[in-house]
């Protein structure tokens, strides 16, 4: 378990300095070597009972299994599949279409966010993750 009161002193210290990238890579260092995220080939999100963004990002965060401090939004998204863990091989998708009359921006960003990740990190890493909707 990461001990936010050795991450707050750290924020601090960098903040002085100005230095927020510093803090990053240290808070990503730190949750690399402490946190085992649990890792699915296959994820499966049904998004029929979707209302707000806030669901959707806390179903994103319970099943792809990120962290307590996934921050639910869209650049915490960006953070947790590119740097603290890895996007399974398959999403499967239920209630896609309601999702996008529902929110819009949402759908929006969640298929921008991972068509970049497959552009940028799939390729190098090997790990393409594949959206199936049912």
């Amino acid at each position: 378990m990461i001990n936010v009161k050795d991450l707050e002193n750290c924020y601090c210290r960098l903040a002085i300095c100005n230095d927020y990238d510093l803090f990053w890579e240290k808070v990503y260092s730190y949750a690399a070597d402490n946190l085992e995220l649990k890792y699915n080939e296959i994820v499966q999100l049904d998004l029929n009972d979707i209302e707000s963004g806030r669901d959707f990002q806390m179903l994103l965060k319970n099943k792809m299994n990120f962290p307590d401090f996934y921050g639910l939004n869209w650049d915490a998204f960006w953070d947790a599949i590119t740097g603290l863990g890895k996007l399974p091989r398959v999403i499967e998708i239920t209630g896609w279409e309601r999702m996008t009359n529902k929110l819009p921006h949402d759908a929006q960003m969640f298929n921008k966010l991972l068509d970049e990740y497959n552009e940028q990190y799939g390729v190098i890493y090997n790990n393409i993750c594949e959206i199936v909707y049912k």
